[in-house]
């Protein structure tokens, strides 16, 4: 299965096969238009042969800015022209926050447990990382 999850400047994908996490990724530069994301979805899928693609649902993503709704939706819609099965799924939190449910994610992952990242102040950026959490997390929902 293969989670994809996009948010400002950054783009994170996730292969998890028979339980155990194969590739993790971030980049920067998918998350730069629609076009190149979908670019990187299809190198992802010819490498990575995920058999099933699963993405947050782009209209839902509200507190998403457009930019990146834009790459979710071309995302979503480029997995729905391939013949794996996908899914475009509402983002939900288990956990009070992202970073507890990063390290809820790094027990059952622990290859994981160095790139938990820790709580940000007020004022600092979300952690890059981050974004690798949130792609496993779409498609640990998907399994559960």
């Amino acid at each position: 299965m293969l989670g994809i999850a996009v948010a400002s400047g950054k783009v994170g994908c996730v292969l998890v096969a028979d339980g155990e996490l194969e590739h993790t990724q971030l980049s920067s530069k998918a998350a730069h238009s629609p076009e190149v994301a979908v670019e990187f979805l299809e190198d992802w899928i010819r490498d990575l042969q995920p058999n099933f693609i699963v993405t947050e649902e782009a209209y839902r993503a509200s507190r998403k800015a457009a930019h990146v709704r834009a790459i979710i939706a071309a995302l979503a819609d480029y997995a729905n022209t391939t013949k794996i099965n996908n899914a475009a799924i509402a983002r939900t939190q288990r956990c009070a926050n992202k970073y507890e449910e990063a390290a809820l994610l790094a027990i059952k992952y622990p290859q994981l447990e160095p790139s938990v990242p820790h709580k940000r102040k007020l004022w600092e950026a979300e952690p890059r990382q981050m974004i690798v959490f949130e792609a496993l997390a779409l498609a640990e929902a998907v399994t559960a």
